[in-house]
């Protein structure tokens, strides 16, 4: 049974692709996170280990509208807003961004608030808007949202 090996120029091409890719490698590490973006891991209290509450419910009491899009944010008192796209459908001119906010002492969603709609967008920014897109929700290091 015979081997072929690649011609000389294609082994060449091969040994300069991976010199290139380990050169990248070595001389880009990984990024680095903001501040922000970095929690600190909750404490154990007099050898408790705190047990992890998942729940599930609807923050949104419209649920004839097209929504989706969710995201989520912890606020500094501990509450979380949520932010989302509803409408009759994507891209339709009813969308709004809407939000609530999750109380942390009640354990429940307050009501839903329209954050933005097409003609209030259109009116802060002195632009056609066409359409409203999906939202995202951050809190800055000065903490706004």
């Amino acid at each position: 049974m015979r081997i072929d090996f690649p011609a000389f120029p294609a082994l060449g091409v091969y040994l300069a692709l991976v010199c290139l890719f380990a050169g990248a490698w070595i001389t880009h590490p990984a990024p680095r996170h903001a501040s922000f973006a970095l929690v600190n891991p909750l404490m154990a209290v007099a050898d408790k280990q705190a047990k992890p509450i998942y729940t599930s419910r609807f923050a949104s009491s419209g649920l004839e509208d097209f929504v989706h899009s969710a995201a989520v944010t912890a606020l500094p008192d501990g509450s979380l807003m949520a932010v989302w796209f509803a409408g009759t459908r994507e891209g339709a001119a009813d969308v709004q961004v809407r939000s609530a906010r999750f109380n942390l002492s009640t354990g429940e969603w307050g009501e839903e608030q329209v954050m933005a709609t097409r003609d209030s967008t259109q009116q802060s920014t002195r632009k056609y808007i066409r359409k409203l897109g999906n939202p995202v929700i951050a809190l800055a290091p000065d903490n706004r949202l």
